[in-house]
């Protein structure tokens, strides 16, 4: 499968500014200097490739003359969301721009809530963690996200929101049970 790169290119301030709402730090930050047209059409060929092989693994879930699957459940973030104002400390986007990057048809539900007695917070000394993992603990505080909603999202196809949404309330039903 090709590689997702091209997604991780991100808007720069200027761009942000357009909008007339305050940049997130996280987001409008660019780490690379604006690409030219010709690089531009480049990155939505490997958009456009990338989508094709999602696409034919997806369509390869078909078996024994069952339909493909109809969606797939992930987390929104590795961990809560943030607090209000925390977003320059919460960077990882990998979970949700994989359906932004698709086109795909997603949508959020909560399962639960942060329970301080439950959620503690973990120790850090146990085993290696990623750059972006260790962060997250880092902020984390269990009494301060007591409370916060614990979310997942559930995406499929592109135009199938209305499937998606199906889906959630079936979800939602069976967790009220």
């Amino acid at each position: 499968m090709p590689s997702m790169n091209f997604c991780f290119r991100q808007p720069s301030h200027r761009q942000c500014a357009k909008s007339g709402e305050p940049p997130m730090e996280s987001a409008c930050d660019s780490p690379s200097p604006a690409i030219n047209l010709v690089e531009s059409w480049d990155l939505a060929m490997e958009c456009l490739d990338f989508r094709a092989a999602v696409l034919k693994q997806w369509n390869e879930t078909a078996k024994d003359g069952l339909p493909p699957m109809d969606a797939y459940i992930a987390p929104v973030n590795p961990a809560v969301a943030p607090r209000h104002g925390d977003y320059s400390k919460v960077r990882y986007f990998a979970y949700t721009a994989v359906a932004n990057v698709l086109d795909y048809s997603a949508c959020t539900l909560p399962v639960g809530f942060v329970d301080p007695k439950a959620d503690l917070a973990d120790d850090k000394s146990l085993q290696p963690m990623l750059r972006e993992t260790r962060c997250r603990l880092q902020h984390y505080d269990p009494e301060a996200y007591a409370g916060m909603p614990v979310t997942l999202q559930v995406v499929g196809k592109k135009y199938e929101a209305e499937k998606m949404i199906g889906i959630v309330k079936i979800i939602s039903e069976l967790l009220r049970a």
